[in-house]
């Protein structure tokens, strides 16, 4: 199974279960930290890591905590839990959270794998989609009020024509507007530019 390096912190105050599930990680090709407390993990945590896995046991507030303080600072880090009698509230709170699955003990080793693989793909398209939104907004910040008057008719799909009217700029002003616009957002089409408006909702922001 290729992991490609992946860094996963273990959090779980049974010694045994750090041991039995260290060796899952180690023969399955990952690269793992084991803590036996949350504050040792919120300690040595930042974005270089893919997930965490961590027992509900030890303390379902302190758990869900965890959670809150890794989205306050930013980072998208995988969290999957693991707990021998998670009840239906708990279960939809983590969700809620941010935990990308709870599982229930004893676990399946094939189970935790896979598990830990979908989490970190999905954490993967999240932070891909996130230094997409970054650079967006970025290069939008470059456009000056007027810029931005002209791209977001473009991004409407309103005529040169009808632009120039509404805007009341003439021809060659408002050709190099859009032409600031789409070399400043980084695209080569009006269909191109609507696209990365809709989907960053760039004048929502």
């Amino acid at each position: 199974m290729a992991i490609d390096q992946r860094r996963v912190f273990v959090i779980d105050d049974e010694l045994s279960a750090l041991s039995g599930i260290g060796e899952l990680f180690e023969s399955s090709g990952y690269e793992f930290n084991c803590f036996t407390s949350y504050e040792e993990c919120l300690c040595e945590i930042d974005d270089s890591i893919d997930c965490v896995v961590t027992d509900l046991a030890m303390n379902p507030v302190n758990r869900i905590d965890v959670i809150d303080q890794m989205r306050e600072r930013s980072l998208d880090v995988a969290v999957v839990v693991l707990t021998g009698n998670a009840d239906v509230p708990t279960t939809v709170l983590l969700m809620q959270r941010g935990a990308s699955t709870v599982l229930l003990k004893p676990i399946d080793k094939h189970q935790l794998i896979d598990a830990i693989s979908q989490a970190t793909k999905n954490a993967d398209e999240r932070r891909k989609r996130a230094a997409e939104r970054r650079s967006a907004l970025d290069c939008f910040g470059r456009l000056d009020a007027d810029e931005k008057a002209v791209m977001r008719k473009m991004a409407a799909g309103v005529s040169n024509k009808a632009m120039a009217s509404e805007l009341q700029l003439s021809t060659r002003t408002l050709d190099r507007r859009r032409r600031t616009v789409l070399d400043t957002m980084q695209v080569n089409s009006i269909a191109e530019l609507a696209a990365l408006v809709e989907r960053h909702s760039l004048f929502e922001s």
